[in-house]
């Protein structure tokens, strides 16, 4: 058979112009057809990907806020107890009446009383000074008012302490500091104390 006469009576037939166009454009949407599902079968790969290494970023991100979070309520529960014990040695110590416990005498219980606060008071600052980190600035600033002011309230008594206790005289000013350091811890002591937790609780969200 001779294959040129074949091609050209194919071509000359009337059937053949209208089904080649036909045929060309079936192949042409069969090849873009197969390049868009590769094109979307590398998107969804591509995406695919993507969205597990954003989902790794948020879970890392997670994990160190819960971690920080953790940290932070740690750090607040401490610094509560530490605070509150502090207070709890210095009352007795700068207290006008004292209860003296049975077989102690009234110089051993000023003396434990006094290392007692001493041993808290270190604690605290310590404490306080290596997780300040953690602390807004409005908490910072009331911590440290606090820690000043528990110490300044100490120092006046523990002079007076001091002096009497080497019978030098002391002047009205000396004596009244003393006499009034349990009264300081009422008024400035206890609203600085008060606005310590109410910060806690917002850190806390309470």
């Amino acid at each position: 058979m001779d294959i040129n006469k074949l091609i050209i009576d194919l071509i000359s037939n009337p059937l053949f112009s209208l089904i080649f166009p036909l045929l060309i454009a079936a192949i042409v949407k069969f090849w873009f057809d197969r390049k868009i599902e590769k094109v979307k079968s590398n998107h969804a790969t591509d995406t695919f990907k993507f969205q597990t290494e954003i989902n790794s970023l948020k879970d890392r991100e997670n994990f160190k806020f819960n971690k920080l979070h953790d940290k932070r309520f740690e750090v607040l529960k401490n610094t509560y107890a530490y605070l509150n014990k502090s207070l709890d040695f210095l009352r007795p110590y700068v207290a006008i009446n004292k209860i003296v416990p049975p077989g102690m005498s009234t110089q051993e219980n000023e003396n434990l009383q006094d290392q007692s606060f001493r041993k808290a008071h270190k604690e605290f600052t310590n404490y306080f000074t290596e997780n300040i980190i953690f602390f807004d600035k409005t908490i910072e600033d009331l911590l440290g008012s606090y820690l000043k002011m528990i110490a300044e309230i100490y120092g006046d008594y523990n002079n007076f302490k001091i002096l009497t206790s080497l019978n030098i005289g002391t002047d009205s000013e000396i004596r009244n500091k003393a006499l009034n350091a349990n009264k300081k811890i009422t008024e400035q002591i206890e609203p600085i104390k008060k606005e310590i937790e109410n910060k806690f609780r917002e850190m806390l969200g309470k």
